[in-house]
């Protein structure tokens, strides 16, 4: 079964970069932090989003955090079929160099993937794919911040995850939870 935006791609990748959500600050171990009320609400805004776009991804990698799967489940609620999930701990806190190798060990049928992670490395990892095509506004606005729950949306006309490499996508939406308000 392909998702809708599957089927308005063609033969591209879509690849799907969002970060956590604001999580809790305080006496507490980094790994273990909630999301705030304002966080709750900017992941249900971001997944409300996504959803109301047909945007269903064949697999997910995510960042076991407590912040990370917070997010996740805002829209794994709103999915209508079920996407294979990865929680790997490989995604907290690394460089871009890492969740690029974690992404290209995604299965080659998966047409549509959703990493949701941390920064910097979230932010490095979307400016590092986004190619010369990207939207300049779009592309303007994530240099200057991948902000907490942002959704960086690519996509990708590499036959395989496997290929996916710096400036082979083309960044076509930065969806920030402030905009959806």
């Amino acid at each position: 079964m392909s998702s809708p935006e599957d089927s308005r791609s063609g033969s591209r990748r879509q690849l799907y970069l969002w970060r956590h959500a604001k999580a809790v600050h305080g006496d507490m171990v980094d790994f273990e932090r909630p999301l705030t009320g304002r966080g709750r609400q900017d992941a249900e805004l971001v997944a409300e989003w996504m959803a109301g776009q047909g945007i269903e991804p064949a697999e997910v990698l995510c960042s076991p955090s407590h912040r990370t799967t917070e997010t996740w489940n805002a829209l794994r609620r709103r999915l209508r079929r079920k996407s294979e999930v990865r929680l790997l701990e490989g995604l907290y806190a690394v460089p871009a160099a890492e969740l690029l190798s974690r992404i290209r060990s995604v299965p080659a049928t998966a047409r549509s993937l959703l990493l949701v992670g941390h920064n910097p490395g979230l932010e490095e990892l979307a400016l590092e794919l986004s190619g010369p095509d990207s939207d300049a506004g779009e592309l303007a606005e994530l240099q200057l911040k991948l902000p907490t729950g942002a959704l960086a949306v690519l996509e990708t006309g590499v036959q395989s995850w496997s290929a996916l490499d710096k400036g082979t996508a083309r960044l076509v939406k930065l969806v920030r939870p402030r905009d959806l308000r």
